[in-house]
């Protein structure tokens, strides 16, 4: 079996990533890892209101919540 190895900062640098169910626990700490990586857009979606706005406190503005 071949060992492949991921160089993150450029796998998701300038890219546009999409998470659904990112304001649970799994996605909420997926994003917080993404940004690091300079992502061009990242896309969280939930259906509850409350959650995206806690998203927004916790990840800021410069994202997109839907």
């Amino acid at each position: 079996m071949k060992k492949t190895s991921l160089n993150l900062p450029r796998e998701f640098k300038g890219k546009n990533i999409l998470i659904t169910g990112g304001t649970g626990s799994i996605g909420l700490g997926l994003a917080k890892q993404l940004i690091k990586y300079n992502p061009k857009e990242i896309r969280i979606f939930s259906n509850d209101e409350n959650s995206i706005f806690e998203a927004k406190e916790n990840l800021g503005e410069n994202h997109i919540y839907k």
